[in-house]
């Protein structure tokens, strides 16, 4: 059994297939990414600001959603951080994530 706090359950089925979709683990924010990211690389905030010349204050206002930052300032990140930007960039809709499973679990294509 698997116990969380704070988070949504998307239930839903398929052609016999039980989908549960915890939306924390689908939907993350950009800053949630980077802050994610960052700590898997082992890298304080101070230490990735100054891998891409800023400040960490930005940093910490980039990982709490206070600044969104440009997409340039994304690809000196992901550079720093050795991932692709597209780690970073914030899912588009729970429901097309949804709709990829299924049609990957039925055989389906889009």
């Amino acid at each position: 059994m698997v116990s969380r706090k704070n988070c949504n359950v998307f239930i839903a089925l398929s052609d016999g297939y039980l989908l549960l979709l915890f939306w924390e683990d689908i939907y993350m924010t950009t800053g949630e990414r980077i802050k994610n990211a960052r700590k898997r690389a082992g890298l304080s905030q101070e230490e990735l600001a100054k891998r891409i010349g800023f400040s960490r204050v930005n940093i910490g206002q980039f990982e709490t959603n206070k600044r969104n930052p440009k997409y340039e300032t994304l690809t000196r990140i992901a550079s720093a951080l050795d991932i692709p930007v597209s780690e970073l960039l914030p899912d588009r809709d729970i429901f097309t994530f949804v709709g990829h499973v299924f049609a990957g679990a039925t055989g389906d294509r889009e």
